[in-house]
């Protein structure tokens, strides 16, 4: 028979070898799930907080709380926000057709994820292909990033006739 030890928790008296108290359901030996382990108490708490944030970023998005989205999600591209695609050029390879160009920042925030796309029409303005690419790294206030797209296997093929240039999408610093 196995003796006896009093529960830290509860007082009452348990098995020696007992991991946890039949009486008040605390872990005996301090384990990592004890309603006193650092796990719960501070862990616990945190993960709270950021499931929290989560849920109302998400409603925030859907602009069912348009004051959080204000403040805690990154601020989206618009045509006023001063990132303009500043110069391009067409440099026609073997098989390839490179559109190469510039961005610029006029505005005063700096922009991330910028997503510049190119579409190809034909000579009756019928659109023919689209290409885009994400600028790395950052484009601070009053700085310029190259980039370039490529449209693969497109340099002999007639359809290629003029292209139009524009950034879809950005995300600013706040």
């Amino acid at each position: 028979m196995h003796e006896e030890k009093q529960c830290p928790y509860c007082g009452e008296m348990v098995k020696s070898v007992a991991k946890k108290c039949k009486h008040c359901h605390e872990w005996l030996d301090g384990g990592l799930f004890s309603k006193r382990s650092p796990l719960i108490r501070i862990a616990l708490p945190v993960i709270l907080f950021v499931a929290l944030y989560q849920f109302f970023a998400v409603f925030a998005s859907f602009k069912m709380m348009p004051c959080l989205k204000k403040k805690f999600l990154p601020k989206e591209y618009s045509d006023e926000s001063g990132l303009k695609v500043h110069s391009h050029k067409v440099s026609k390879g073997k098989r390839n057709i490179d559109i190469l160009g510039q961005i610029k920042n006029t505005g005063s925030e700096t922009w991330r994820s910028v997503k510049v796309e190119a579409e190809y029409f034909d000579k009756q303005n019928t659109f023919v292909d689209t290409k885009s690419d994400y600028i790395s790294g950052a484009v601070p206030a009053g700085e310029e990033r190259n980039f370039k797209i490529s449209f693969y296997g497109a340099s002999e093929d007639p359809r290629y006739d003029h292209y139009t240039v524009k950034i879809v999408s950005a995300r600013a610093d706040r």
